[in-house]
């Protein structure tokens, strides 16, 4: 006996189960396909939202970062003789030391675990430098009458040297941003 088909109708027969494996096998890789491409869609979709996220954290740490800067070089402005001082101290500049105090708030609350790691850098180092920017600003306002000479001329040097590490850290940030890497 041979598996052979021995009548038309049953090649018919043969013809149509193959066709229907092969239509079931087709119907198959279709669908593998089908998925493959939306898999390959959604993370694409994925990587593109991160990637706007990276970057909108980006532009808020940049935005922070300069008005940090701006209320620096202003608080130095301000502050750039004994007598400015001494007169601010009497006061303690209350219009002033609460925007310090709030934007130090907020550059504590940096959530570095959610920032990309290129950026974690220049949050710490923005963070920090306004943080001694803070600690001076008290430290002269509590202790202005016992400085001497030496003491406000290190204040003013200090605060000019935090301005320009803070300066250099926006400066490089923007050019991270603004540089065509992997974004």
């Amino acid at each position: 006996m041979s598996s052979c088909p021995a009548s038309s109708s049953d090649i018919a027969a043969w013809v149509q189960a193959i066709g229907s494996i092969l239509a079931i096998l087709g119907a198959v890789a279709v669908a593998i396909w089908q998925s493959k491409k939306a898999q390959e869609h959604t993370l694409y979709a994925i990587d593109q939202q991160r990637k706007s996220n990276d970057l909108e954290m980006a532009n808020t740490l940049i935005e922070l970062a300069a008005n940090a800067l701006k209320l620096q070089k202003h608080m130095a402005e301000k502050l750039d003789t004994r007598e400015k001082i001494y007169t601010a101290a009497e006061d303690r500049l209350p219009f002033d030391m609460p925007m310090v105090y709030a934007l130090q708030r907020s550059l504590d609350k940096i959530e570095l675990h959610k920032l990309p790691a290129e950026l974690i850098p220049h949050a710490l180092m923005i963070a920090e430098t306004f943080r001694q920017v803070r600690v001076k600003l008290d430290m002269v306002f509590d202790t202005h009458r016992q400085m001497d000479a030496a003491a406000f001329a290190d204040f003013f040097k200090t605060m000019t040297q935090m301005q320009d590490s803070m300066r250099l850290t926006v400066g490089e940030m923007k050019d991270a941003l603004t540089s065509p890497s992997d974004r």
